[in-house]
């Protein structure tokens, strides 16, 4: 490509971008807009970032006085966050650590604003501002189900000992109970605590030895009433003194 030759720039450069919703708003000065860009480049993936003042400002094009001028007016926006160095950090010229924060100007804009004239006059619509709109709520959406996301009942460790347990309650009792249920891993999670999983093998053996012959007393060799915490207690002593003790 020569100079002068007329090209198209869609995905031809990589650099700071800047926000619809920043670039648009009138209450930020064209140079805060452009910090706030090349900070977004700076912190990639992690969401943060650490350039020191003179670096960006030199990678922007203006003085130093001018650079803390913006960040400070992102600050007083509340777009940005800013961690200044303290104690030893502050002693060796630790850079700030700068985080963005969620503003109300990211929810003011929708697709209702999403068209715009052309050179003619003519209303076309922005498929950006559309496209944006989609990937603002689409972020939201899945940082929420993350946020509702449950943490697992049991550690890795707990989980295979629910499964090993569960495997001989049904190679025992001829059932067909899972082991990755909630109900399941509630009941054994405070058992397992206090109980060894020999142990708890030794009480369900038992109590199918009692009622494993009884039709109206199989159906109850199950998680709900064999692991209930207080019944458990109760099945478990009922055990020889010596097989609960087995050390002595």
């Amino acid at each position: 490509m020569k100079v002068g030759q007329v090209f198209n720039p869609y995905r031809m450069f990589v650099g700071a971008f800047i926000p619809n919703d920043i670039l648009r708003n009138p209450k930020l000065t064209f140079g805060a807009k452009v910090i706030y860009a090349r900070l977004c480049q700076y912190s990639g993936e992690k969401g943060e970032c650490f350039p020191a003042i003179e670096t960006l400002s030199a990678e922007v094009g203006i003085q130093k006085r001018q650079c803390l001028r913006y960040i400070e007016e992102l600050e007083k926006m509340k777009l940005i966050r800013i961690d200044r160095p303290t104690g030893k950090d502050k002693l060796f010229h630790k850079t700030n650590r700068y985080c963005f924060i969620w503003n109300e100007i990211f929810d003011q804009n929708d697709t209702s604003e999403s068209v715009v004239s052309d050179t003619s006059g003519n209303v076309v619509s922005d498929t950006s501002i559309v496209r944006e709109s989609v990937l603002k709520e689409s972020y939201l959406n899945n940082n929420i189900a993350k946020e509702k996301k449950e943490k697992p009942l049991l550690t890795p460790e707990e989980l295979i000992k629910v499964k090993d347990i569960i495997s001989f309650l049904n190679n025992t009792c001829f059932k067909k109970f899972n082991y990755d249920t909630k109900e399941t891993q509630r009941l054994l999670k405070p058992i397992l605590k206090q109980y060894d999983v020999e142990l708890i093998k030794k009480t369900i053996a038992h109590k199918n030895e009692q009622w494993g012959g009884d039709d109206k007393m199989k159906p109850f060799l199950r998680p709900s009433t064999l692991f209930n915490f207080n019944h458990f207690e109760s099945y478990y002593n009922e055990l020889p003194y010596e097989v609960r003790n087995p050390e002595l």
